[in-house]
C-alpha cells in the first residue's frame, strides 16, 4: 500500500467463511483494488464507527497525560481548550497548591459540567483529581464533536 514503509506492516491471519472471500475476490476483481485493500479500508471504517471504544486513549493523549506534564512534571500552569471544554489550572501562592477551573459544554454552548478547586500537587490529590476529571470528562463530552471525530480520523488513517 502507499505511503506504508515495510518495517511497519504486521501480518495478521484471518479466517474467512468461503462466501465472504469469494464476496471479497470478486468485488476485488469489480472495483480493481486488491484483497487485501478492501480488508484494510473496511477494517478503518470499522474502526472509525466504533470510536466510542478509544475514548480512554483521547482523553489520555489530548489532556491527562498534557496536563500530566505540564503540572505534576513541569510545574507550570496549563491552560487547555479542547473543543467544547477548557481545563486551566494555575499556581497560587502557597507551594504545591494549585486552583483548578473546568468548564465543559455542550453543542449549544451550554454548561454541562464547571468545576473549580483547590488540588495539591505534591499528595494523592493530583492522581484523584485527574480520576475525577477522567471521569466527568468521559460523562459530558459529547465526543461525535467535530473537533473529536477530527481526531479520530487522524488515528485511524494510518498513512
Amino acid at each position: 500500500m502507499a505511503g506504508l514503509n515495510k518495517k511497519e506492516i504486521t501480518n495478521k491471519p484471518l479466517r474467512l467463511d468461503a462466501r465472504m472471500a469469494k464476496d471479497i475476490e470478486i468485488l476485488s476483481e469489480s472495483t480493481g483494488y486488491s484483497q487485501n485493500e478492501i480488508v484494510v479500508m473496511a477494517t478503518k471504517r470499522y474502526l472509525l464507527e466504533n470510536r466510542k471504544y478509544f475514548v480512554k486513549d483521547l482523553v489520555e493523549n489530548m489532556c491527562l497525560s498534557i496536563l500530566e506534564h505540564e503540572i505534576a512534571v513541569m510545574h507550570e500552569e496549563s491552560h487547555m481548550i479542547f473543543g467544547p471544554m477548557k481545563i486551566d489550572i494555575v499556581k497560587t501562592s502557597k507551594s504545591g497548591i494549585y486552583s483548578a477551573n473546568v468548564i465543559l459544554k455542550n453543542k449549544f454552548d451550554e454548561v454541562l459540567f464547571d468545576d473549580s478547586r483547590e488540588i495539591d500537587i505534591t499528595t494523592e490529590d493530583w492522581e484523584y483529581y485527574k480520576e475525577y476529571l477522567y471521569e466527568n470528562i468521559m460523562k459530558y463530552v459529547d465526543f461525535d464533536e467535530q473537533v473529536f471525530r477530527n481526531y479520530f480520523q487522524d488515528k485511524f488513517s494510518y498513512e
